[in-house]
């Protein structure tokens, strides 16, 4: 590696081969250079735990733009520069996987989940070391040791935390050096200090990075010198005192130099500063320009029309640039979660609620989850962490509950869709708590979310508890619409899905043709939700014995699925999967592994590589492999569906007795009595667990595997 860094506008033949960094290197960076010495003097050095490197510190210290300085400083040095944000360990791995792929790195066959993917990556990373990974804004230890390769390489991390161990070689970043405040101050805005204000100034920022650049844009933006914007700092800070306002959990330079931006921002385009209040009630992540034109109706003038033309919202943006109030990419901007939380305590209690309202409203408006149509779920996606962020905003000060509870249903239930079922349940728990605080415990529209907590618990294997859920909601249906009206036929099929998984197949049967009667006549015979049910009734067929009956009713509920949801739905998958398993049971193992293939590629496609739909598919398709006497396959699709409902589930989950016990049986079969063993005695433990708590003794094997009742071979759907 080179001993001294590439020099600022360094040639393109200097620069690394992969360099993959989301922000332009600042030109006004200043100071640190004992700093970023040391850092690469640690990351190049022979000292296996100098490879690792955290920078740690508070808010606005400057932590993200050292390690950018060092990318940037450095990129002649590595032929892999790569930048991960890593406040979420799933947008990390994401992250990761895009190296991976930039990388060429082929996969084994079947290895497609985060791990595989990760794991992959590592092995490449380890044989070389020419690389430099940058975790930015990392949480933690626990959240970020999964994630980093063997220290062959360079890794630097940015966080506010200091407990790093024995993972890294920690240090705090502090304040910059007087000096270098005024020289940055100087630098930022092309002006002299004969008077010495400059230094004054930087005294009075407490020589904070963040507060030192935010008052640069303002003074340039503001054509005014230090002195004029020292006097309105310190006018500011006795209007504070003398207010008795206290800041927020931040450094009170922070307050107070973004105080002056949002005034200055506010008198030169009102526009701005409305888009600015908007914004702060959102999630401190990318917010796409396009969302927000897109739901521009749903805000007041005149920034609904501004925003509703992507010209003028670009304009907008840049304004809120120039005073760095917000980052932007050309597709979309974000606020520092530090502004969003100044922009929001600066605003009055009528103002705070009223913008909340505004944020609330745009979000519930525009978050339409759609079970049966999978074209939006993408833009659920990109919306969740705002409809989150805002419905939290709007629950701590009771602002328009009845709109809440409709967001978080809907959050809820593409939460219960792409398998975060624990978060599902959370959400629709504060769902039906702001819907009572709306509209009281007695008014009907609640039993909608009770129904879908039931579908969640079901999920979650707390049978009971979404029995009596599904009880509930019969209950205020059955008063509020009569015996045979849509919402209570929906509610009957999905309770007789856990009579079913009790053992009451008969008595589900009965709940299943009599949902069925009633939604075909009030959807029609070609509706989705009829073939719902009708995958259901082949389901009660296959739990009593009569295959053939399943067969037709697993086909004809295909048949039907396929024509109104197209032939990538992740119903289609799951009802393939059921009719793969009769067909098996038949002894037609050809066209079982066509159904269990191709209900695998339609889950991951739609549902991603680590869903209970995938685990089901494989787990089928490693049955199938084992009937046909390839144990290594059948082993390795068997250990993946265990992996990925363990993941998903929870290590005490039902469901898992059946991979366990399947698992166990493949590797009795390859000879590894010790291991099959483990996995029948893992099997028993978890359903000694959920028959009673405070049991013991062990079962044998088939004991697991006869008393199992709830982990059966075929699965019902609810609505």
């Amino acid at each position: 590696m080179a001993n001294r860094p590439a020099p600022y506008g360094t040639t393109d033949s200097a620069r690394s081969a992969i360099f993959n960094v989301p922000h332009p290197r600042n030109p006004h960076f200043t100071g640190r250079e004992r700093l970023l010495d040391s850092l690469h003097e640690s990351l190049t050095g022979d000292v296996p735990m100098g490879r690792v490197q955290a920078v740690y510190g508070m808010g606005g210290v400057g932590k993200t733009q050292l390690a950018l300085e060092y990318a940037y400083r450095h990129r002649g040095d590595y032929a892999i520069v790569w930048w991960v944000p890593a406040e979420d360990p799933a947008t990390a791995s994401l992250h990761l996987a895009k190296l991976a792929n930039r990388l060429g790195i082929k996969l084994a066959p079947g290895a497609i989940t985060p791990e595989d993917v990760r794991a992959a990556l590592h092995q490449e990373l380890a044989d070389r070391s020419d690389w430099l990974l940058i975790f930015d804004n990392a949480d933690g230890p626990e959240e970020i040791g999964p994630l980093l390769p063997d220290r062959s390489g360079s890794v630097v991390i940015t966080s506010r935390n200091p407990n790093w161990g024995s993972m890294a070689d920690s240090f705090c970043l502090r304040v910059l050096e007087r000096a270098d405040s005024i020289q940055f101050l100087q630098k930022r805005t092309g002006l002299g200090n004969s008077d010495g204000s400059a230094g004054r100034l930087a005294q009075a920022l407490g020589d904070l990075p963040l507060a030192l650049e935010q008052a640069s844009a303002t003074i340039e933006q503001g054509r005014i010198t230090f002195a004029d914007y020292l006097a309105r700092y310190e006018g500011h800070w006795a209007e504070l005192l003398r207010s008795g306002r206290t800041p927020g959990d931040y450094p009170d330079t922070v307050a107070m130099t973004w105080e002056l931006a949002f005034r200055e921002v506010s008198h030169e385009s009102p526009v701005a500063a409305a888009l600015l209040n908007l914004c702060a009630f959102l999630s401190p992540v990318d917010i796409p320009r396009a969302f927000i034109t897109k739901s521009a109706s749903a805000l007041p003038r005149p920034l609904s029309t501004t925003v509703g033309d992507p010209m003028a919202l670009d304009q907008v943006v840049a304004k809120l640039h120039r005073f760095s109030l917000v980052d932007i990419t050309e597709k979309t901007l974000k606020l520092h979660r530090l502004v969003a939380a100044v922009a929001r305590d600066r605003l009055n209690d009528k103002q705070h609620d009223n913008w909340c309202d505004v944020a609330l409203r745009m979000i519930e408006g525009t978050f339409n989850f759609d079970a049966d149509s999978t074209q939006g779920w993408g833009e659920c996606a990109a919306l969740l962490p705002h409809a989150l962020a805002v419905a939290r905003h709007a629950e701590t000060r009771g602002v328009s509950p009845e709109i809440v509870a409709r967001l978080l249903n809907d959050v809820g239930m593409y939460l219960h869709q792409i398998a975060r079922f624990r978060e599902a349940r959370g959400v629709l728990e504060r769902a039906l708590a702001q819907h009572e605080k709306a509209f009281g415990e007695s008014n009907p529209r609640r039993a909608a979310i009770v129904n879908n907590l039931g579908r969640v618990l079901r999920r979650l294997g707390h049978l009971e508890e979404a029995r009596a859920h599904f009880e509930a909601a019969l209950a205020v249906d059955q008063a509020a619409y009569g015996q045979s009206h849509a919402h209570v036929a929906e509610i009957v099929n999905n309770y007789g899905t856990c009579m079913h998984v009790a053992g009451e197949i008969e008595q589900a049967r009965e709940q299943f043709e009599w949902a069925l009667a009633v939604c075909e006549l009030h959807y029609g015979a070609e509706h989705p939700k009829v073939a719902r049910v009708i995958n259901n009734i082949g389901y009660a067929h296959a739990g009593l014995g009569d295959v053939d009956s399943a067969i037709v009713h697993f086909s004809r509920a295909l048949t039907m699925a396929e024509a109104t949801h197209g032939p990538n739905h992740p119903t289609v998958g799951h009802i393939r999967t059921n009719l793969g398993i009769a067909l098996r049971l038949k002894g037609e193992h050809d066209q079982a592994g066509e159904h269990f293939e191709r209900a695998v590629k339609i889950s991951e496609s739609a549902l991603g590589p680590n869903h209970p739909d995938v685990a089901r598919g494989l787990t089928y398709l490693g049955l199938l492999k084992h009937d046909r006497g390839e144990l290594a396959e059948a082993r390795q699709m068997l250990e993946r569906a265990l992996e990925i409902d363990e993941r998903v589930l929870g290590p005490g989950h039902i469901s898992l007795i059946t991979r366990l016990n399947y698992l166990g049986r493949c590797l009795k079969c390859m000879g590894a009595a010790d291991e099959a063993n483990r996995c029948y005695e893992r099997a028993a433990g978890i359903l000694r667990q959920l028959r009673d708590p405070n049991a013991e003794g062990r079962e044998s094997e088939s004991e697991a595997s006869q008393q199992a009742q709830a982990a059966r071979l075929f699965a019902a759907t609810t609505m």
